[in-house]
């Protein structure tokens, strides 16, 4: 028990120091850079004097995530639940004990949601898909500095991947309970040598409902969705870049 201890606070010391970690079979290890945009510019998570959780593209993946609800569990104090009340998937976000679970819109959330630098201004429409995303970055307590009113609990930012101007792209395909079907894709093309698009296209069904009207025998609780989404990137000049996007929900 001691020793492990021990081996413990060295290894810790290491860290701490920057000195290089050598696994048993003699391969040095590192810790890998963790690049975020909390304070409005990137820098390394460990130099950011921010409470932080952040998540990569491949971490997204990882988790099989639909929508920002599976990735509650990633950063401590978190809660999100979708209110199931009206049009618009209004959504409950609590950060630390603070939030607010109405769709009224006279009540401003406390939570600000990002989705590649756009304000999503209500609980309504805030229950963002998790497709294509290049990373997350969960900051904890008020942020209203650097992003302004309703960010006294903290702020959720999710960017997308820009289009690489590579011909090419990956679908995923997942089935869950309740008779549940998910399929996504991303395409990736070129349109000339200073532009480039991306399509990007997410379908959910669930075909079974968690509830039975025992009057008229109706399934009650499915849902259904497909949302699409078109990117193009331009680059007409070395310091100069243009980025359309554009999301609809079929």
């Amino acid at each position: 028990m001691k020793k492990s201890l021990l081996k413990t606070i060295l290894f810790l010391a290491l860290v701490a120091f920057n000195y290089p970690v050598l696994s048993a079979d003699g391969d040095s290890l590192e810790l890998e850079e963790i690049i975020v945009t909390a304070r409005k510019r990137e820098e390394n998570i460990q130099d950011t004097a921010l409470s932080v959780s952040a998540l990569s593209e491949a971490d997204v993946a990882d988790r099989f995530a639909t929508d920002i609800r599976d990735l509650a569990g990633d950063s401590p104090s978190l809660l999100i639940d979708d209110l199931q009340q009206g049009p618009g998937s209004p959504t409950a976000i609590f950060i630390r004990g603070i939030g607010v679970s109405d769709v009224e819109k006279n009540f401003d959330p406390t939570t600000g949601v990002y989705l590649d630098g756009v304000f999503i201004g209500a609980n309504s429409g805030a229950m963002l898909k998790t497709i294509d995303l290049e990373r997350v970055e969960i900051l904890r307590g008020p942020q209203g500095t650097l992003f302004g009113r309703n960010t006294v609990a903290g702020v959720l930012h999710l960017t997308r991947s820009k289009p690489t101007g590579e011909q090419g792209g990956k679908v995923r395909v997942g089935f869950g309970s309740y008779d549940t079907t998910v399929a996504e894709g991303v395409f990736n093309f070129a349109l000339s040598d200073n532009a480039a698009g991306k399509v990007s296209i997410t379908q959910r069904e669930q075909a079974e409902g968690f509830l039975t009207n025992l009057v008229d025998g109706q399934d009650l609780g499915r849902s259904e969705y497909t949302q699409a989404t078109l990117n193009v990137l331009l680059n007409p000049q070395d310091n100069l870049e243009i980025e359309v996007k554009h999301t609809t929900e079929l």
